[in-house]
């Protein structure tokens, strides 16, 4: 008797139990944060043949997400310092490297990185061919004009200059073969050249 009893009243203790553990996962699936995927591969379009991309890798090796998505530090969609500390915290009194040197801090604490979680193709701002490289000179547009008198932060801050003002941006291929190669090279000779130290392209171009 005891024990017909004890189940009738387990059975709606567990339906009930069972209807809220499935309302908290219901909830907690809709409401979860957006997160940056980081372990997507990309293929490059190459006429050579296609380029495998392993974009966790690279932010492994990587000191920071700037170093390949430079769109990060130019762009002005940053979030505030008081979102996350006391209104007494201003971000003119940190320089970027000071930010940049806490060791728990990433790029997504300040900027605003969601549209940017997709490879940016190189093609965007690196002309097909391009014969010049290097630094423009400031004389070229300014008179008595040194390019030493204003940091590198200080020259994107400037609202009408971007990246072109002042260098000269280089050709796709340059961009590809030195950039990349150069790294895989210093990185794994073994695999990305050949005996006499030639760079062995079949690893990169996926024919």
């Amino acid at each position: 008797m005891n024990g017909k009893y004890y189940n009738k009243n387990l059975s709606p203790s567990l339906i009930i139990l069972v209807i809220i553990t499935g309302l908290f996962g219901i909830a907690g699936y809709l409401l979860k944060s957006e997160t940056v995927t980081t372990t997507k591969n990309f293929y490059l379009q190459n006429s050579s043949g296609n380029v495998l991309f392993e974009h966790q890798n690279h932010i492994d090796m990587a000191e920071g997400c700037e170093e390949c998505h430079h769109e990060i530090v130019l762009s002005d969609d940053k979030t505030h310092c008081s979102e996350c500390h006391d209104d007494d915290y201003l971000p003119e009194d940190f320089s970027h490297e000071e930010l940049t040197s806490i060791s728990d801090h990433t790029c997504s604490y300040c900027h605003q990185i969601g549209e940017y979680t997709d490879i940016q193709s190189c093609r965007s701002c690196h002309p097909t061919e391009n014969e010049e490289t290097g630094l423009i000179g400031c004389e070229s547009c300014h008179d008595d004009y040194d390019q030493n008198s204003l940091t590198h932060d200080e020259m994107q801050e400037i609202h009408e200059y971007d990246c072109g003002s002042c260098h000269s941006i280089q050709a796709i291929g340059t961009v590809y073969h030195e950039y990349c190669s150069e790294c895989h090279t210093n990185e794994k000779p073994q695999q990305f050249t050949n005996a006499d130290g030639s760079i062995r392209c079949q690893n990169c171009h996926l024919k």
